[in-house]
C-alpha cells in the first residue's frame, strides 16, 4: 500500500502530509530534523499537546512506511484525525476572530520558551469540538532573536485584514477570501480603507507601515545585530488587543429571523418538527449536516435529541453568527454558498477534493432549500438532489410545490418555466438513488417532507 500525498500539502520543504490506511501522517525531512530534535528534547510538543494547543501527534516506525523509500525523509509522525476539516474562507467572523486570537496566544506562549513560528498561516489552525487547535508541528522552530517576526505580514493578510474588512464594512469576508486563498492583501485593505487607516495606530503599524517597508527595494547597508523578541511580543500583544475589539454588527437579514417570519402555519411547523424528531430518535445519527440552516432551529432540536456532531451550513453570516460556538461542542456553523462551492486547495492537482468529498454525515436536513437553488440559482433539480445525497447516508428533504406562494414570488421575474421542477421528477430521481423513500404531508400545507435512505 502506498502513501497518498495530500494535495494541499505542497508549500513546506521540511515535510509533507500523507494519507495512509485512512490515517494522517507527516514526513519530517532531513533539513528539519535538527529543529525537531531540539523541540523534542525540550518536550515542547508534549507540553503543547497536553494543553490542547497542538494536535495530538506521535512518532511512528511502521515497516509499511519505512519501506516507501523516501531518500530525504528522516522520520514519520502520525496525527490525530479530525472529524471535520474546514478552511478559513468557510468560517464565520467569530470563528476567524477566535482562531486569530488563539494563534497570537500560541505565539506568545512559544516566545516565552524561545520558540517561534516560521509562518502565520490561518490554514495551520483547525477546530476540534469548536475550539481552535494548531496542526503544523513543522512550523515551530528555535527562536532566532536576530530575525524579525517572519509571519507578520502573512498574519495580517490571512487573519487581521479579513476581520477588519468584515468589521469596518459589515460584509462577509468569505467570497473575497475564497477568491484569494492568501486572504486580503495589505495593499487591498489600504485602498479599501483610504484615510481611515490613519485613525488606527494598530492598522498603521501592522498594515500600512508593514506594506510600505516590504515594498521598498534594496537591502539596508546596516548589518547591526539586534534582538527582535521584544518588538515581536509588542506587535503580537497590540494585534491581540485590537482584534478582541473587532465586531461584526448584528443586523437583521432576509433569513436571520426566519423561524419567526416564515409562511408556515403553526400546525405545519409542529408537524415538521415532529417528523424530524421521529427520524432522529429512530436513526440515532452521530453526525448531521443542516443544509441551509438559517438560524439553526432544527440543528438545536437534533442536538437535544442526542446528535453529537452537527454542521450548520448557510451563506447568511447574520444567521451563522447567531448560532455561536462558545460552550457548544456540537453545532459548528459553516459558511457556504451552495451555488458557488469551494474546492480543496492545492497546486495543479487532479486529486483536489470537492466540498462533498471532504464531508460525510450519517444524516442530513434540507428544509426549505431546494427551490431556492433550482429557481433562484438555475441549478438543475437532479444536480441539487445529487449533491445532498452524496453528503449523507440518510436524510430529510423538503419539497415546496410550484403553487406555493414563496415559489410564485421567486418565479415572478423569471422567463424560464421550470417544467422539470415537480414532485414527480423529485421522487423519480430519489428512487433511482435510494432504496427507501417515504413522503410525509405537512398538515395545513401542500409542502412535503421526504425521507430517503441511500442505496449502499
Amino acid at each position: 500500500m502506498t502513501l497518498i500525498n495530500d494535495p494541499s500539502s505542497f508549500r513546506d520543504d521540511a515535510g509533507q502530509i500523507f494519507n495512509f490506511k485512512n490515517r494522517i501522517f507527516r514526513s519530517i525531512k532531513n533539513n528539519y530534523i535538527e529543529n525537531y530534535n531540539f523541540l523534542e528534547n525540550q518536550d515542547i510538543y508534549q507540553i503543547l499537546i497536553n494543553k490542547n494547543l497542538l494536535i495530538n501527534s506521535w512518532e511512528v516506525k511502521e515497516q509499511d512506511l519505512i519501506s516507501q523509500n523516501f531518500d530525504e525523509v528522516n522520520k514519520f509522525i502520525e496525527h490525530e484525525k479530525l472529524e471535520n476539516w474546514t478552511y478559513p474562507y468557510e468560517w464565520t467572523f467569530s470563528q476567524l476572530k477566535n482562531a486569530a486570537i488563539f494563534h497570537l496566544d500560541f505565539q506568545l506562549f512559544l516566545l516565552e520558551k524561545n520558540i517561534s513560528l516560521k509562518d502565520a498561516s490561518a490554514y495551520n489552525v483547525q477546530f476540534k469540538n469548536n475550539k481552535p487547535i494548531f496542526i503544523d508541528i513543522l512550523s515551530l522552530q528555535k527562536l532566532d532573536e536576530n530575525t524579525p517576526w517572519q509571519g507578520h505580514k502573512q498574519f495580517c493578510e490571512e487573519f487581521l485584514n479579513p476581520l477588519v474588512y468584515s468589521s469596518y464594512f459589515n460584509l462577509p469576508f468569505n467570497e473575497i477570501y475564497k477568491g484569494n486563498l492568501n486572504g486580503i492583501s495589505n495593499r487591498q485593505l489600504i485602498n479599501l480603507l483610504g484615510y481611515k487607516i490613519f485613525f488606527s495606530f494598530s492598522l498603521l503599524i501592522n498594515v500600512y507601515f508593514t506594506e510600505n517597508l516590504s515594498s521598498k527595494s534594496g537591502i539596508s547597508k546596516k548589518n547591526r545585530k539586534r534582538s527582535y523578541k521584544q518588538s515581536q511580543t509588542f506587535l503580537i500583544k497590540n494585534l491581540k488587543n485590537f482584534i478582541e475589539k473587532l465586531k461584526y454588527k448584528k443586523n437583521k437579514s432576509t433569513w436571520s429571523n426566519y423561524s419567526n417570519t416564515h409562511s408556515y402555519s403553526k400546525e405545519s411547523e409542529i408537524e415538521k418538527e415532529n417528523i424530524l424528531k421521529s427520524y432522529i430518535s429512530t436513526n440515532k445519527p452521530y453526525s448531521l449536516i443542516d443544509i441551509g440552516c438559517n438560524d439553526a432551529k432544527y440543528s438545536f432540536i437534533s442536538k437535544e435529541l442526542g446528535v453529537k456532531k452537527i454542521i450548520a451550513l448557510d451563506y447568511d453570516m447574520q444567521c451563522l453568527e447567531k448560532i455561536g460556538f462558545d460552550n457548544n461542542e456540537v453545532i459548528t456553523p459553516l459558511y457556504a454558498d451552495l451555488s458557488n462551492l469551494s474546492s480543496s486547495i492545492g497546486w495543479d492537482c487532479k486529486e483536489k477534493k470537492s466540498f462533498v468529498e471532504r464531508f460525510n454525515f450519517d444524516f442530513s436536513l434540507s428544509f426549505a432549500l431546494i427551490h431556492h437553488l433550482v429557481i433562484s440559482k438555475n441549478i438543475p433539480l437532479f444536480e441539487v438532489l445529487n449533491f445532498i445525497i452524496k453528503l449523507s447516508k440518510k436524510g430529510l428533504v423538503e419539497f415546496i410545490p410550484n403553487d406555493d406562494e414563496m415559489v410564485k414570488r421567486m418565479k415572478m421575474f423569471k422567463t424560464k418555466n421550470y417544467d422539470d421542477y415537480n414532485l414527480e421528477n423529485f421522487l423519480k430521481f430519489l428512487k433511482e438513488k435510494c432504496n427507501i423513500v417515504k413522503v410525509h404531508d405537512l398538515k395545513g400545507s401542500k409542502r412535503k417532507i421526504i425521507y430517503y435512505e441511500k442505496i449502499t
